[in-house]
């Protein structure tokens, strides 16, 4: 296989992946902090999510409502596909440079 094949079939396989990210998210709960709102003066407080990620090797937060949760999540998941994706495209381009015959 020469490069512009590899390449094509790469491109291929992570647009089937579709929209990725690469991070965290974790629930808490929060105050909303509303003088008047009862569930944080019973204590119950907010469900709140959070993505984390790192950039530039420093850790960072984002808040993440309640309508992008779902979305989010399955960014991360297709991320993940993404990192095992540029593994396995890494080791197929090394061979191919070393003229290494695969057998898929």
């Amino acid at each position: 296989m020469d490069e512009q094949k590899l390449l094509e079939k790469y491109l291929a396989e992570i647009k089937e992946i579709g929209l990725a990210g690469k991070g965290s998210i974790r629930q808490f709960k929060r105050n909303c902090g509303k003088a008047s709102c009862k569930k944080c003066a019973s204590g119950e407080r907010h469900l709140s999510h959070q993505m984390t990620y790192y950039q530039e090797g420093k850790q960072h937060s984002r808040f993440v409502g309640p309508t992008q949760l779902e979305a989010m999540r399955q960014a991360i998941a297709n991320g993940r596909k993404v990192e095992e994706l540029l593994v396995r495209f890494g080791l197929e381009y090394l061979d191919m440079l070393k003229g290494v015959e695969r057998q898929d």
